[in-house]
C-alpha cells in the first residue's frame, strides 16, 4: 500500500470509505456530494467530523490524479492509498485497520449521498440506549432519476432487526446504505477464501454479525443509487462463480432454519452450492464435504441434479 495523505485525522466520528477501480469518470460526483453534507451543530460548533478514505484498487485511469488534486484543494479531510488489484473485500479490510473512527461506512465510487445522510444516521444512532447490541444504522436509497425510494416498505420506522431477519423473515428487499461500528468491522473482516479471489459476497459478513447484533433501519432516503455501466471491481464470470460458491455454502450451513420464511431464497443457496461447485470444477465429494452436518449433505445431494443441469447453461 502507498499513501498520498496518510496522516491520521483526529476526533472522527465516521470514516467514509470508497474503493475505487477505474472510476475516474464517476468519482467526482461523490466528491461534490460529500462537500454538501449537513453536519449537526451545537452552540455553533459541528458535533462531529468525518474523513474520506479512498483505496485505489489498481486503477490505471486518472483516479490518482483526481485525488491528488482534491487533496491539494483541501476542501475535505482525505486519506488516499493505492493497492494492486486485489478486490473490494481486501480494500475494505485494509481501510478498517487504518481508521480510528467510531463508525465506518462504505460508499461506492459511482454513487452519491444526499445532504442529510450523515445528520440522519447520527441522530438515530445517538437515540439507541444499548448500542452494544447494535452494529449500526441504515437508511434507504433512491433512484437518482425518479427520486423514488428503492425496495419494499418497512413494517415501521425505525425498525430494529438483524440483517438476516430483515432479508429472509421480513422480506425487505432493495438497496440500503448506512454505517457499522468500526470495532465490529475489525472483529468481522471479509474473508479471502482463495488467493486469487477478487470478490467476497458482503452478505456473508452481515449475516455473521446478525447472529449477535441488530441494526436500526430508518425509512429515510440517504443515498442515491446509480447503476452505471462497468460498475464492478471484479468480473462476473468464472471468478464470480468462485465467490458465489462460498455464499451458497454459508447459506446451506447457517440459514436452513429460514426455509419456512423464505423457501425460494434457501433453495437458491442449496442448488447454487452444487451449481457453482461444478462450474468451479469441484467434485461431488468436495461439495458434500463442505456441508457441516448430515442433514445439510442430504439436502444438497437431493438437489444436486438440478445444480448440475444449471451449471451447464
Amino acid at each position: 500500500m502507498s499513501s498520498l495523505k496518510g496522516e491520521q485525522i483526529q476526533s472522527i466520528w465516521i470514516t467514509l470509505f470508497t474503493p475505487a477501480y477505474q472510476r475516474g469518470k464517476t468519482l467526482s460526483r461523490l466528491y461534490e456530494a460529500l462537500q454538501k453534507l449537513e453536519i449537526p451543530t451545537l452552540n455553533g460548533k459541528e458535533i462531529f467530523t468525518f474523513e474520506w478514505l479512498i483505496v485505489n484498487d489498481g486503477s490505471t485511469d486518472n483516479t490518482e490524479e483526481l485525488v491528488k488534486q482534491w487533496c491539494e484543494e483541501n476542501k475535505l479531510p482525505i486519506r488516499y492509498y493505492y493497492q494492486k488489484n486485489q478486490g473490494k473485500h481486501v480494500a475494505v479490510n485494509f481501510a478498517v485497520q487504518h481508521c480510528t473512527s467510531e463508525v465506518f461506512a462504505t460508499i461506492d465510487s459511482d454513487d452519491s449521498l444526499l445532504p442529510n445522510a450523515l445528520k440522519t444516521l447520527y441522530e438515530e444512532w445517538i437515540k439507541i440506549p444499548n448500542k452494544e447490541y447494535f452494529k449500526g444504522v441504515t437508511g434507504r436509497c433512491i433512484d437518482p432519476n425518479t427520486r423514488k425510494k428503492l425496495g419494499t416498505p418497512l413494517p415501521h420506522s425505525p425498525f430494529d432487526v438483524s440483517s438476516t431477519d430483515m432479508r429472509l423473515k421480513f422480506h425487505i428487499k432493495g438497496e440500503m446504505w448506512g454505517f457499522n461500528r468500526t470495532d465490529l468491522m475489525k472483529a468481522y473482516p471479509f474473508p479471502t477464501f482463495e488467493k486469487d479471489m477478487r470478490f467476497c459476497p458482503e452478505s456473508i459478513v452481515w449475516f455473521e454479525m446478525a447472529k449477535k447484533y441488530k441494526e436500526r433501519i430508518v425509512d429515510i432516503p440517504v443515498r442515491e443509487y446509480y447503476r452505471d455501466s462497468g460498475n464492478a471491481i471484479t468480473d462476473k464470470s468464472y471468478n464470480r462463480s468462485v465467490s458465489n460458491y462460498y455464499l451458497w455454502r454459508y447459506g446451506v450451513n447457517n440459514l436452513l432454519k429460514y426455509f419456512r420464511y423464505s423457501p425460494k431464497d434457501i433453495l437458491k443457496h442449496i442448488v447454487g452450492m452444487s451449481m457453482d461447485g461444478f462450474r468451479t470444477h469441484r467434485s461431488i465429494y468436495t461439495i458434500l464435504k463442505d456441508c457441516h452436518s448430515a442433514v445439510q449433505k442430504i439436502v444438497v445431494l437431493l438437489f444436486m441434479p438440478a445444480g448440475w443441469l444449471l451449471s451447464k447453461r
